[in-house]
């Protein structure tokens, strides 16, 4: 997938970056009722894997952060 097809890099051609402890970050929100399934801990799981980062680093270059 490409992101910026002008093939500018977010990092290094960015006027401003924003921290990874920006407010505007994905999150994984589920209803109170369903806090404490065991399913929310396998999402949370799946999602905050080395796979997912990598996924994520490789895709966006840049251009998102994972910030878990």
């Amino acid at each position: 997938m490409v992101i910026c097809p002008s093939k500018l890099n977010p990092i290094k051609d960015s006027l401003i970056l924003e921290s990874p402890q920006s407010q505007y970050t994905c999150e994984i929100v589920v209803r109170k009722k369903d806090a404490d399934q065991p399913w929310v801990n396998k999402l949370v799981a799946a999602y905050q894997s080395p796979v997912v980062k990598k996924f994520i680093q490789t895709t966006f270059n840049g251009a998102a952060v994972p910030c878990w």
